[in-house]
């Protein structure tokens, strides 16, 4: 019977990195890490990722300034997303260890980059990649990122603004439900 826990673990920055388990008491299968969106969580993702737990033993972070992970994230001091796929490493390079094996990497948005930095840094430690509309930069990307910067045109991190005015604290569990119910990327979700 397959279950889902939650657990942390320490993470350099004296915090902790937050992380969903759907697992077997023992498995051989394939291990397989999801890493959200921006402004999401690795909770967001449970009806996609439970019914996979029959096939793969499946672990959703919640990265750094989202859910219940406490590791210091500043948009101010924040000048890209590379943070989070050096995180990521650390954290597969643990899952690795733990199970023997190479981890499957998987992301939606942001978490697809976050997955992809990782691969391509330690492709030692990664089986493949399962990505969901990836936020992949062009190699002009960072050139043009930098020229908006110098000219006084640069918006900041636009994602990272638009995250932020999204609501953190919920009365309960079913008002915050029907707030996104039939909203955007939860349009379909039941």
């Amino acid at each position: 019977m397959d279950q889902q826990s939650e657990f942390t673990l320490p993470h350099d920055n004296s915090g902790h990195i937050a992380l969903y388990h759907w697992q077997d008491e023992v498995s051989d299968r394939p291990v397989l890490h999801w890493a959200h969106a921006n402004g999401f969580n690795g909770g967001t993702y449970e009806p996609l990722l439970t019914p996979l737990a029959a096939r793969f033993d499946i672990y959703a972070w919640d990265a750094r300034g989202h859910g219940r992970t406490n590791v210091s994230a500043k948009p101010a001091k924040m000048t890209g997303w590379d943070i989070y796929g050096r995180d990521l490493i650390a954290l597969i390079e643990h899952l690795a260890e733990k199970h023997g094996r190479k981890i499957w990497l998987g992301g939606h948005s942001m978490g697809g980059f976050t997955s992809v930095f990782a691969a391509a840094e330690r492709p030692d430690l990664v089986a493949g990649l399962v990505l969901a509309d990836p936020v992949i930069v062009p190699f002009v990307g960072p050139i043009t990122h930098m020229i908006a910067r110098l000219t006084g045109r640069h918006g900041g991190m636009q994602l990272a603004k638009i995250a932020a005015k999204r609501r953190a604290i919920w009365p309960d569990k079913a008002v915050a439900k029907n707030s996104y119910n039939g909203r955007g990327a939860f349009a379909t979700w039941q």
